[in-house]
């Protein structure tokens, strides 16, 4: 299931990229009384962007894409009840450190406006 509605080509490092999300009625995780997205589902917007460069990374060195997953967070601060519907919403993320079998990575997801959702 893919929630992402794409990422920015041009945003892509050797450490992260931004990606974003179009709110609409038809997301899976919408509820309609409240008028978007409920604003837990940034987790898996943050990994899906994760996961998103590391896609984007494998694909630049000939690799083929591996199977990763969330383990954990050290903060999550969710500030918006709700992504509302017709927004885009940006989501970076920047790799912080990794070894063989683990990375580590910092990721935020910003409204329009520049404030952290």
């Amino acid at each position: 299931m893919v929630l992402l509605s794409g990422f920015d080509e041009g945003s892509v490092t050797e450490t992260g990229l931004t990606a974003f999300v179009d709110i609409k009625s038809g997301d899976i995780f919408f509820d309609a009384a409240a008028g978007g997205v409920p604003g837990i589902v940034a987790l898996e917007y943050m990994a899906q962007t994760v996961a998103c460069f590391a896609g984007v990374s494998a694909a630049r060195e000939h690799r083929a894409p591996q199977v990763g997953l969330v383990l954990g967070s050290r903060k999550l601060d969710i500030r918006m009840p709700f992504f509302k519907l017709g927004v885009r919403y940006l989501i970076s993320s920047k790799l912080l450190g990794t070894d063989e079998a683990f990375a580590s990575f910092e990721a935020s997801v910003t409204a329009p406006d520049g404030s952290l959702a």
